[in-house]
């Protein structure tokens, strides 16, 4: 069927994806309908994804891959799921955990199927990134996961209360199927809101900026002001991280001050 399929499409990426899927085949597996175009494929493993993962886990953590400007990295991508409601109460079927997170391990497995499709990344702050291998598998994750301008800008809105630091040691209100999720009988009743364990995203993690042994916060410097100008729902914020001086500081110190022209 694969040999057949790639007579047909023709070209290395949907022979390596059909590869990748017939690898997981059992000797008892029927043969199952494989899509004759590239796109096609990778709409089928979103689906396998979804039935193994959940479809509020994948399509949060999916979109969060797709949008980020310099790839995500698994610590990340975990704490902006503690950060939707939707992912948590979905992941909390059977049980709630003492604390408000998403559970590390559901992330990591996540990726882990993911893992022939994602490429590693690094960038000055010395933490290892993930993002899609090829551009086809963008193009698809947007009109799966992104497919309107409201759920856009609601992901890149995620992604700023992530780097500004807007819920660092703070509570975060649950929404209705969270709150019904936490308050079961037997869990934590009258529990309407949680701290979501998610760190402080200060432009000098070490130190002063511009002084000796002092350490940028490069995740923000390379992540804030995109998503804030894709969101676009606060532009007075976007001006005024782009103008402040701790910013432009931060963003020399971290070897990327030739990109303050472009935003």
């Amino acid at each position: 069927a694969i040999m057949v399929g790639f007579q047909n499409a023709g070209t290395p990426l949907w022979l390596t994806i059909a590869a990748q899927w017939a690898c997981s085949w059992k000797s008892f597996t029927p043969t199952p309908v494989i899509a004759p175009t590239v796109s096609g494929l990778i709409f089928q493993l979103f689906d396998r994804v979804e039935q193994v993962h959940g479809m509020c886990l994948t399509s949060a953590a999916l979109a969060y891959c797709t949008i980020a400007r310099h790839g995500i990295s698994e610590t990340e991508m975990q704490e902006l799921l503690s950060l939707d409601d939707d992912a948590l109460a979905d992941s909390y079927e059977w049980w709630v955990p003492p604390v408000r997170i998403m559970p590390p391990l559901l992330p990591t497995r996540l990726l882990s199927d993911l893992q022939p499709y994602l490429s590693n990344r690094g960038d000055e702050s010395g933490v290892r990134l993930v993002c899609w291998f090829h551009r086809q598998f963008i193009e698809t994750a947007e009109s799966t996961y992104l497919p309107t301008e409201k759920v856009r800008v609601k992901r890149h809105t995620e992604m700023v209360e992530y780097f500004s630091g807007k819920w660092s040691r703070k509570m975060k209100p649950y929404n209705p199927w969270l709150s019904e999720r936490v308050q079961r009988p037997g869990f934590y009743p009258g529990e309407k809101l949680g701290d979501r364990r998610v760190p402080d995203q200060n432009l000098a993690l070490v130190g002063v900026l511009g002084t000796p042994g002092s350490r940028v916060n490069v995740r923000r410097v390379r992540e804030l002001v995109h998503h804030l100008i894709r969101a676009g729902v606060d532009e007075q914020a976007a001006v005024a991280e782009l103008t402040s001086v701790e910013y432009i500081a931060a963003k020399f110190q971290a070897g990327a001050g030739y990109i303050i022209l472009g935003e």
